[in-house]
């Protein structure tokens, strides 16, 4: 397993476990050690959605592989480049839900991106498309 999604999955860890939460790290260096005792009947509760920060992602597979529901986002809506720039986003997730049937977007709650999201929304409802709980799209 590569370091980053190892890392990751720790993290996960972290979040998931309710209990002995002051567990020493090297304690989950083995997944074959960490699973059976940490993650039976947790996965049910947990969703990973995966980014895409980076083409050699292997985060989808891996927290797919410990039984969490899992999805990969299809757009990323990021304000840094501006009104229009945004506007191709919400096009995009708009068109891919459309031929698709869904789309996962993630974006930031910067305030250009809820005023377009607002627009969007109204818009997409008009045209039959719903915004749903990203619960409802992983598997």
């Amino acid at each position: 397993v590569a370091q980053g999604a190892h890392d990751l999955l720790l993290k996960l860890r972290r979040l998931a476990v309710g209990r002995d939460r002051h567990a020493r790290e090297d304690q989950f260096q083995s997944y074959d050690h960490f699973l059976p005792h940490y993650w039976e009947h947790r996965t049910d509760r947990l969703i990973f959605v995966d980014a895409l920060t980076s083409n050699h992602s292997v985060a989808y597979e891996e927290a797919r592989g410990l039984g969490l529901r899992v999805g990969r986002r299809q757009v990323m809506v990021d304000p840094s480049g501006g009104e229009a720039a945004e506007r191709e986003r919400w096009d995009e997730a708009g068109r891919l839900a459309t031929e698709r049937g869904e789309a996962i977007v993630l974006a930031h709650g910067h305030p250009l991106t809820l005023r377009l999201l607002k627009e969007y929304v109204t818009k997409w409802e008009a045209a039959g498309i719903r915004l749903v709980l990203v619960s409802q799209l992983t598997r």
